[in-house]
């Protein structure tokens, strides 16, 4: 006897012989298994024998398809270092459908510094489920902390939840830091200015290089440089990166572009404005997925605020007026900064104010204690003082310039602390966290030289405390004499440095090295040495 699948709930035919009296071969024919096509019962009586045919085709389950409860989750801000029982916990919700019996997704985090996730956990419903994930933030730095979830049916993502949270603590940083420079472009075969860049939170820094190219670089912490290709690209003018690894591309339509460096997935959001207006930038992205842009025709600049839902949350007239807005930043508390030949701060409520007047044509960026590096800065009547370091205190008057006497065309910083300066076809790096080296050249034994071209500096949101601060090493000494001199017991507020003097008096001839290793309170790393030679 011919068995149906069992998909097709039917238990049919009686009589192999009655069919083949009709000249039908249910074996042999394209009606049977899985190849059944269509769906048709027949009665048929034939020599008094009555059997029924059953056409049928196999049930085939849609594709898996998940849709989020919220496109994002922001969590309180954090200590750095809180404890998995203490730290606040989550959860992300999914409806998914299209699948066939039973069906659990997985889910990964994109980066995995800051949160950890439970197991799937899936409640069966009427022709659809519910999975839930509960999400712990435990913070590894200071300042805004992003990442994403990826629900995911093995290799293919069905959903995404951007992830945001700020950690708090103190973070001691080398100022101005080691450096190093490289060529992006190198092994091309031309080589390209570089612009504006942002930073994602493995330290991999993508770079907007000149011209209308149809690639943005993307830089590793390793050094490994590549392009990724974007089709029909225009002139882009800032980027931006969320917790997903996706950029967003801004240039003067009313379409950014975006670009998953994930997937290799480009894409196109316009803008919903009812206008013809033609110069939308600078634009930039939080990490809860909301993105600022600014329409620079409407009313001499006019900022808006478009959240992860895409609708639009604030508009606001950048009042005083920016005059050639090119550049922009957003810290982790919402207020966004927009910089041309001056800089404003508009908050979190739409409300702005003018914070700078000599501004920042080429680039901005913001870090964990709302400093924010300004390029390319030039005083009136001054030279350019490269990327200067405006604290929140005061972000009309500069603490400190990184790539002094240079003319940047854009900025980045990294979680950790990581300045990247795009200096014409080089990518200027100052590495903060580690090792520092001073080196005082040639002196005479019978004579002294002092430096004080250092400084410590509170990278976090938290006071630093500098609870150890001592030299070793023959012939060198610290000079604490100075109003600004960095001692033993000395507490830094966020965003504010300390100096470093330093006196090298030979005790004899040959190399003669020192160490100054400053162990601070709560900070990444824990100790940041100089060697002195």
């Amino acid at each position: 006897m011919f068995r149906f699948p069992t998909a097709c709930n039917l238990i049919t035919v009686l009589l192999d012989r009655a069919a083949l009296l009709l000249g039908l071969s249910l074996r042999n024919s394209r009606l049977h298994g899985p190849r059944l096509a269509s769906l048709r019962i027949a009665n048929h009586r034939v020599c008094g024998l009555t059997f029924a045919l059953l056409l049928c085709a196999p049930i085939i389950a849609s594709a898996q398809t998940a849709t989020p409860l919220a496109p994002a989750i922001s969590f309180n801000p954090a200590s750095i270092g809180i404890s998995a029982g203490s730290a606040q916990v989550l959860t992300a919700s999914f409806t998914v459908t299209g699948y066939a019996g039973s069906f659990t997704p997985t889910a990964n985090l994109h980066y995995g510094h800051d949160y950890d996730l439970s197991p799937v956990s899936c409640t069966p419903g009427a022709g659809s489920e519910t999975c839930s994930i509960t999400v712990t933030f435990q913070p590894t730095l200071a300042g805004a902390r992003k990442d994403a979830i990826f629900l995911m049916n093995g290799s293919t993502r069905l959903a995404t939840v951007l992830l945001n949270g700020v950690g708090q603590g103190p973070m001691s940083l080398l100022q101005p830091g080691a450096f190093t420079t490289s060529l992006p472009s190198a092994g091309l075969s031309t080589s390209y200015y570089i612009y504006q860049s942002v930073t994602d939170e493995n330290g991999t820094v993508y770079v907007l290089p000149s011209g209308g190219n149809g690639f943005v670089f993307s830089i590793t912490k390793a050094g490994v440089v590549t392009q990724l290709p974007l089709t029909n690209s225009p002139y882009f003018w800032t980027i931006g990166i969320d917790g997903a690894g996706g950029l967003y591309l801004f240039d003067e339509a009313k379409a950014v572009t975006t670009y998953d460096t994930v997937q290799g997935i480009q894409g196109t959001y316009v803008i919903p404005y009812a206008g013809n207006d033609t110069s939308w930038y600078p634009g930039t992205v939080d990490g809860l997925g909301n993105f600022y842009i600014v329409d620079q025709i409407a009313n001499n600049g006019e900022l808006y605020e478009f959240n992860a839902n895409r609708t639009s949350t604030y508009q606001d007239i950048l009042s005083p007026r920016v005059l050639q807005p090119f550049a922009i930043a957003v810290d982790s508390q919402g207020n966004v900064f927009v910089g041309g030949y001056e800089i404003d701060e508009v908050s979190p409520t739409g409300t702005s104010i003018q914070v700078n007047t000599v501004g920042a044509g080429e680039g901005l960026a913001v870090d964990a204690a709302d400093t924010l590096y300004a390029t390319r800065y030039i005083p009136l009547n001054e030279p350019s003082q490269g990327v200067a370091m405006l604290p929140t205190s005061n972000y009309s008057t500069p603490e400190a310039s990184i790539d002094g006497n240079q003319s940047p065309l854009g900025v980045s910083v990294a979680s950790d602390g990581t300045v990247f300066v795009s200096n014409y076809v080089n990518l200027d790096v100052f590495n903060r966290s580690t090792t520092e080296t001073i080196a005082f050249g040639e002196v005479s034994s019978t004579s002294s030289k002092t430096d004080s071209t250092a400084s410590t500096y509170n990278g976090g949101n938290e006071p630093l405390t500098l609870s150890t601060f001592s030299l070793s090493g023959a012939g060198f000494s610290v000079d604490s004499s100075q109003a600004n001199d960095c001692i033993s017991g000395m507490t830094l507020a966020p965003g504010a440095l300390c100096q470093v003097t330093t006196t090298f008096s030979p005790v004899h001839a040959g190399r003669l090295p020192g160490r100054l290793p400053s162990n601070p309170t709560r900070s990444t790393p824990a100790t940041s040495p100089r060697r002195y030679s």
